[in-house]
């Protein structure tokens, strides 16, 4: 938001990234994603969906694949890149994933997750409804109010994930993955902290 008196300006993206939600989906629906370590509050779906008992092998792999594309989502937006061309995610037939069990896994997976995606009532359109749950500007006028001060020029980018994260992860000061949960997007002690933080 750009003040019309001259004062600072502050810019907050809330959107998704397909790439991380395919990967979530792919590591619920083949079970990478335990339910033993996951104390998230939004279910993992769709729970083992393809797979009752993962190979180790390929759970790590899974594990390398989801860390190597937050690392890169993090990299590009750090330039102001928001959607680049990915190796790491080229559906439908992942040719250049070059982790070669994971690509079958990728293959089988991609279907079902696009179908769902691209439903009336699917993925895409869940997001667009979350994406406008936090009140961005009540929450500023708020810290401000509360500091006495207005905010300094700051930008902070929120990507959102249906499932899959049992906190947010914070990967600098200026971007944020969360799932879809409005406890998390509406907290306003995180947000005074965020904004005490970088605004």
């Amino acid at each position: 938001m750009i003040r019309k008196d001259g004062g600072p300006s502050w810019a907050v993206t809330v959107t998704n990234d397909m790439a991380l939600n395919f990967a979530l989906y792919v590591g619920c629906s083949y079970g990478f994603i335990s339910k033993e370590t996951y104390s998230g509050l939004v279910p993992l779906w769709p729970y083992k969906q393809l797979g009752e008992n993962p190979d180790i092998f390929l759970s790590r792999q899974w594990e390398r694949w989801w860390t190597e594309l937050i690392q890169r989502r993090d990299f590009n937006l750090s330039r102001g890149i928001m959607n680049p061309k990915n190796e790491l995610f080229n559906p439908p037939e992942f040719l250049d994933l070059n982790i070669e069990g994971l690509v079958g896994c990728c293959k089988e997976a991609w279907p079902l997750y696009s179908s769902w995606w691209d439903m009336p009532a699917g993925g895409s359109a869940a997001m667009a409804y979350w994406e406008s749950i936090p009140n961005v500007i009540n929450m500023v006028h708020k810290f401000e109010r509360i500091e006495d001060r207005k905010v300094k020029d700051f930008k902070l980018h929120i990507d959102l994930v249906y499932t899959g994260i049992s906190e947010r992860l914070e990967l600098r000061p200026d971007y944020v993955i969360m799932t879809l949960n409005s406890k998390h997007l509406n907290d306003e002690t995180w947000w005074m902290k965020k904004l005490q933080q970088i605004g």
